[in-house]
């Protein structure tokens, strides 16, 4: 170990100590200077201690003693290295405080004496400046007056012209008022005119849907008259006499659960938010239904089915809505058409849209109208409630 290793850590203590004590004041966060206080001293207690420990065992070493003196001195020397430490901190500080006290105070020199040598000439030039704008602003102030004066005669010269056009613009106005008052209720006029015409155009429609609606019908009885004519037997057999024939009885039985159910399936869809205009008879069309300006036809159907082979499901052929296509077609709007199962009361709906109504020759009811199990039920009935949906229903 030569005198090298024991100059230079005592040599680094004042790098370690005195520098950061001097600096850590231009720091503005106070934690900062706090910490780089106690950093610079730990560094340079830690620089002192090792030169010591250097110095020691050098001596050690030297009067041949055992290495167990080594450590009282050291621990002594640890209290001594910090106090020596944050002795040169502090004095770091002092010489930090100093340098800028005398910085400030040659900054107040050199601004005395830039005042006293430039504070006359800037007197000087703001008085030459102050007295050329007060000379401008007199002769600007004079042309403005001049311009007001001129405007004010041109004003009064207006005044008078402008009385007259403010007279005839208020005969103007009051004219055009008048027109378009007029115009007002001739527009009125036309659109009571136009809302009478549309719905006695509509229900044109209903009645020329209904002839041809009639008229089919009738083709279609001459048609099996004549076919019976060609097929009646000359004599009635036994087994003839034994087939089931249905009575008018029957058939006013019939048409009566029919138009009930018509009638239920309207009451729904009045509960539902529709406009459900309900018609009986031949040739008329069971439902015209209407909610947010859509239009829709309805056919109201019902059937007996049940959960057995060939019971199951009914065929709805174009022919069977016949009154209902044709409105349809006429006006343009879908065909929906009601099933009601009377065996277990569920409902199903088939929506035809106008485009497809040329086309359409008919369906079959789902099988699941004729099921019993709640799963299926509520299938049907959120099929159902979606068609409705897609015609205006708050479902």
């Amino acid at each position: 170990m030569n005198l090298v290793d024991i100059i230079l850590p005592f040599a680094l203590v004042p790098l370690a100590t005195i520098l950061p004590g001097a600096l850590k004041n231009r720091f503005d966060d106070g934690k900062l200077r706090i910490c780089t206080k106690i950093g610079a001293t730990i560094l340079g207690a830690f620089c002192i201690l090792f030169a010591f420990d250097m110095l020691v065992k050098t001596i050690v070493a030297a009067i041949g003693a055992d290495s167990s003196y080594y450590i009282i001195p050291m621990i002594l020397l640890s209290t001594v290295s910090f106090l020596l430490s944050w002795k040169l901190v502090e004095f770091g500080e002092d010489v930090g405080q100093n340098e800028h006290e005398g910085i400030r105070y040659d900054a107040d020199v050199i601004s005395n004496q830039v005042k006293q040598v430039f504070a006359p000439m800037l007197s000087e030039f703001v008085s030459n400046t102050a007295s050329k704008i007060t000379q401008d602003l007199s002769g600007r102030i004079d042309e403005v007056e001049e311009q007001l004066d001129y405007f004010r005669e041109q004003e009064d010269m207006a005044g008078t012209q402008g009385a007259k056009m403010y007279l005839s613009h208020v005969e103007i106005t009051k004219s055009y008022e008048k027109r378009m008052d007029d115009l007002q209720t001739i527009i009125s006029e036309c659109k009571t005119h136009l809302d009478r015409f549309s719905d006695l155009d509509e229900k044109y429609q209903i009645l020329v849907a209904r002839l041809e609606s009639l008229e089919f019908e009738r083709q279609q009885l001459e048609q099996e008259r004549k076919s019976l004519e060609s097929h009646r037997p000359d004599k009635t057999s036994p087994e003839d006499s034994q087939e089931t024939v249905l009575t008018t009885q029957d058939g006013a039985a019939y048409r009566r659960i029919g138009d009930m159910e018509q009638e239920k399936m309207a009451h729904e869809l009045r509960d539902l938010g529709f406009e459900v205009i309900d018609s009986h008879g031949k040739g008329n069309a069971d439902y015209i239904i209407k909610k947010n300006n859509k239009t829709a036809i309805g056919s109201s159907k019902s059937y007996m089915l049940y959960d057995e082979p060939k019971r199951m499901q009914r065929r709805i052929n174009a022919n069977d809505v016949t009154p209902e296509m044709i409105l349809a077609k006429k006006l343009h709007v879908p065909l929906v058409i009601f099933v009601r199962n009377r065996k277990n009361g569920r409902r199903w709906a088939n929506l035809i849209p106008p485009e497809r109504l040329n086309s359409w020759q008919g369906e079959s009811t789902p099988v699941i109208l004729a099921k019993d199990d709640p799963e299926s039920g509520k299938i049907l009935e959120e099929e159902f409630l979606s068609i409705l949906a897609s015609l205006g229903a708050l479902v």
